[in-house]
């Protein structure tokens, strides 16, 4: 079955309004801990998006940290 144009505009606003509503928070966050916040825009990506900025987030050594030691 194949959706209608109204329901795949619907579904379209939807991921990019929820990619929106999470990349200002992670740009806020990477910039915060002294990352390139342009990772964030992987969250626009659906699905894998989010799991790869928070891989990002997770992996990566964040150089505010080390200028605290």
């Amino acid at each position: 079955m194949f959706l209608s144009g109204e329901v795949l505009v619907g579904l379209l606003t939807n991921f990019v309004i929820a990619g929106l509503a999470t990349a200002y928070p992670l740009w806020r966050i990477f910039r915060r801990v002294g990352l390139p916040p342009c990772y964030a825009l992987l969250a626009l990506v659906p699905v894998f998006g989010m799991l790869a900025a928070l891989w990002v987030l997770a992996r990566s050594k964040w150089p505010t940290l080390e200028g605290a030691k």
